[in-house]
């Protein structure tokens, strides 16, 4: 294979049974080697590019997600509401979005660190108040206050599964895409696919990535990342990319400052020197070994995820043709 032209991401993977998941069958040693194949490849770095970018158009063309997901506290309670409500006992008034039920996700493994019980309360009535979620119907007893999604929480990780299907990254069952859409039932699974991948195996796609972990609890620091990602040119030498911290800031409505100290924690890491006199970043060889191997895990692992979560969905419903 001499390039990525008109090589997704799944047919690298096609054939690669590592790149699967299902809960509690994780094999690490497998799904990091497959990893590092597709990180290998050549002309990899053009389809990290096209993955980054169609996150970033996502951001830009779903104005609801640019303002979640530069908080990750409340990016990931939505991922678990999604996942809750998915997998919910509809003979349990108990089961779904309650309280309690994030309570108890939360405290395995340690994830209740990212949000205490007093900003769990805030970000749910914050999510109630953007019409992100809404009292489920019948839920009049206030010891439960179940609560459901509501339409534009689920259409926002519609688009997010999109993007990656646009860029090459996955490819989606012609049964699973309605109006151009993921439907909502795979964009649930997949998410549920993600918080149980953590409840039964530990996994989380950060763990060998401390400092990907980093810049995504720095507000908007992973898409300052990804924008530097989105900016790359083929080849193989650490180039020099047009950066203006000013454009950035108003692309992602944040201070300068904010864009700034994304980029200081990537400079003091060695990954990067930032020249703003010049309006560029010069990249490192450690930023794009950093690039290769991460872009891969996360093309890797939405493959395992969304091939798994199709495969689940077609089994529960036989007739459908994908």
């Amino acid at each position: 294979m001499t390039g990525m032209r008109g090589i997704t991401a799944d047919r690298a993977l096609s054939d690669d049974a590592g790149a699967d998941w299902a809960p509690g069958t994780l094999q690490r040693d497998a799904f990091y080697a497959t990893v590092e194949r597709l990180a290998a490849l050549p002309g990899f770095v053009g389809l990290a590019r096209q993955a980054a970018r169609a996150v970033l158009d996502f951001l830009a063309d779903t104005p609801m997600a640019t303002r979640v997901v530069r908080d990750m506290p409340m990016y990931l309670l939505l991922v678990c509401c999604m996942h809750l409500h998915h997998r919910r006992d509809p003979a349990d008034p108990r089961s779904g979005i309650t309280l309690a039920r994030l309570r108890e996700l939360y405290s395995r493994g340690g994830t209740r660190s990212y949000a205490a019980d007093t900003h769990l309360r805030d970000m749910l009535a914050w999510a109630r108040l953007r019409g992100l979620l809404h009292l489920a119907p019948g839920a009049a007893d206030r010891r439960v206050r179940r609560l459901e999604p509501a339409a534009p929480m689920v259409t926002m990780f519609q688009r997010w599964l999109l993007a990656f299907h646009q860029a090459g990254a996955v490819r989606l069952p012609n049964a699973l895409l309605v109006d151009g859409l993921p439907t909502a039932e795979l964009a649930a699974e997949v998410l549920s696919h993600r918080v149980s991948a953590y409840a039964h195996d530990g996994f989380t796609p950060t763990e060998r990535y401390p400092l990907i972990q980093q810049l995504m609890q720095v507000r908007h620091g992973y898409h300052v990342y990804l924008a530097i990602v989105a900016a790359l040119p083929d080849g193989e030498a650490a180039p020099a990319v047009p950066l203006s911290v000013s454009a950035l800031a108003a692309r992602f409505e944040v201070a300068r400052g904010t864009v700034r100290h994304a980029l200081g924690l990537a400079q003091q890491q060695g990954l990067l020197q930032h020249d703003s006199r010049a309006g560029s970043v010069q990249l490192r060889p450690a930023f794009l070994a950093l690039t290769r191997s991460w872009m891969a895990l996360e093309l890797c692992w939405m493959n395992g995820v969304m091939r798994a979560a199709a495969h689940r969905l077609q089994a529960c419903r036989p007739a459908m043709a994908g």
